[in-house]
């Protein structure tokens, strides 16, 4: 939340922040999401400009949904029907406006059989050499990386996975070879 308003954001009201906190954490856990928190902050001050921009219409011309929005912030707005009716309310207008965004792979440890083809494959040397010269690990002592890191959309594939010595796995930390 910090990263996506790092100022005063008078759109962030009490009742705003608990149902965008929990939107940004189902985008966090559960999608490979590049830049989230500019998307996030880009797409909720938009919906508060349209659901404001609907206060003063009639009620025929007034979006349902904003509408039912609207009474969910005015009543029990921290009650737990009311934070999930709204944050379930949230979710499908962020999707809406970015139809592309990918769920992570379900899978996020190797199994044996992954392990054991992408060893056999990377004849047991380090692929990421960044602290060593791409050495010779015994089958008890390498990780099974994702060349695509996994909280990047990187899938749990024999293709997305390289052998690592434990130091290089270490020094990469979730970024990608090229620094990003």
């Amino acid at each position: 939340m910090l990263k996506a308003f790092p100022e005063k954001t008078p759109e962030l009201e009490r009742y705003s922040v608990i149902t965008l906190y929990c939107l940004a954490s189902l985008l966090l856990d559960g999608y490979a999401m590049e830049g989230v928190d500019e998307k996030l902050r880009n797409w909720f001050i938009s919906f508060e400009t349209e659901r404001r921009a609907q206060e003063g219409l009639p009620d025929e011309h007034k979006d349902d949904q904003l509408r039912e929005y609207r009474r969910l912030i005015s009543q029990s707005t921290d009650a737990e029907e009311s934070v999930r009716a709204r944050l379930e309310m949230m979710e499908r207008r962020f999707f809406i406006a970015y139809p592309d965004i990918e769920p992570r792979d379900g899978q996020r440890a190797f199994s044996h059989e992954q392990r054991l083809a992408i060893f056999r494959r990377d004849e047991g040397l380090c692929q990421l050499r960044l602290k060593c010269d791409g050495n010779r690990v015994s089958w008890d002592h390498w990780h099974a990386d994702h060349k695509v890191a996994h909280v990047k959309g990187g899938k749990t594939t024999v293709a997305n996975g390289q052998v690592a010595c434990p130091p290089c796995n270490l020094a990469k930390s979730g970024h990608t070879i090229d620094g990003s």
